[in-house]
């Protein structure tokens, strides 16, 4: 199983001014791509906390995706922080360097001196183009680890993304997950219940999540296929309906609402006459059984 981290650099992220949604973009692509992620850190553009997150992801991932720092002020660090931790020097790359000069020369921008830092990269480091921008990022090996840094803005970064999917895709298993949705119960008392294969798990993995009401259970696992995630799943899955059946409402992931209109839809279906009296007394019902604490009317409903 590969292992990776995401760094994220910008301290514009941890003042609150930028909302950090590249982690959760960043491990749903690398999930897809048979990686593990372990680890999410954001840090400051301070050089000696990112080479400090460095260290301590180094010595537990494969990979670690760098986003932010690439760009050609005097804050934009990573390229220098990251040829520290891999005891390089940094190189000008002259295609770059091109790539850069051509881009002002077409758009009538103006170039300042500093906008040449971001021809200069790691020694070693393979380079990635930046079509949308002036930053390249870069891929550099220290030891066994891999280090990705990739710009941090988000048009920049989707676009070089779909560079590194097919870069870093391989005959690798990837990641698959199944959820089961239940109603009436709480996390407490859920997890009470599965104890048990809580301890004992493994292949596949089990984590329980509450929100709104809901209770999700997800069961996770690497396979090559969908069919073998399903076969892994399948005994645990199994398991877990019958101890909650009661207030189990969905194996496949659908939320409550989707839910009830879909049982609506069946009863409609069955009773295409219903009359306009009929139908509002059917979702005055379904609203009183959602908002009172009803929880075994709620359950029989749900299971119709």
């Amino acid at each position: 199983m590969k292992r990776a981290a995401i760094l994220n650099i910008g301290s514009e992220l941890l003042v609150g001014h930028t909302l950090n949604t590249h982690a959760n973009y960043l491990s749903k692509e690398l999930n897809d791509l048979g990686y593990s992620v372990y680890y999410h850190l954001t840090v400051g553009d301070n050089r000696d906390r990112i080479l400090s997150a460095l260290e301590f992801l180094g010595e537990a991932s494969d990979l670690i995706l760098c986003t932010g720092g690439l760009g050609p002020t005097v804050d934009d660090i990573t390229r220098e922080v990251v040829a520290d931790f891999c005891g390089v020097e940094l190189l000008e790359d002259s295609e770059s360097m091109n790539d850069i000069l051509s881009f002002f020369e077409t758009n009538n921008y103006q170039m300042t001196p500093n906008n040449k830092l971001q021809a200069f990269f790691p020694k070693g480091s393979k380079i990635l183009k930046n079509k949308v921008g002036t930053a390249p990022g870069f891929i550099v090996n220290k030891g066994k680890t891999s280090i990705l840094a990739l710009p941090g803005p988000p048009r920049e970064l989707y676009s070089m993304m779909k560079i590194v999917v097919p870069m870093l895709r391989g005959e690798a298993n990837k990641l698959y997950s199944e959820f089961i949705h239940m109603y009436g119960i709480g996390e407490s008392n859920c997890a009470d219940k599965i104890d048990d294969l809580f301890k004992e798990q493994n292949d596949p993995s089990m984590g329980i999540y509450a929100g709104d009401g809901i209770i999700k259970i997800r069961l996770s696992t690497m396979k090559s296929s969908e069919k073998e995630a399903r076969e892994t799943i399948r005994p645990l899955r199994e398991e877990l309906v019958k101890r909650l059946s009661t207030y189990v409402f969905s194996e496949n992931g659908e939320m409550l609402g989707e839910r009830l209109l879909s049982l609506l839809r069946t009863v409609f279906q069955r009773q295409p006459l219903i009359g306009g009296g009929s139908l509002c007394n059917l979702c005055s019902t379904v609203l009183l059984i959602m908002t009172t604490g009803r929880n075994s009317s709620k359950i029989r409903f749900v299971s119709v």
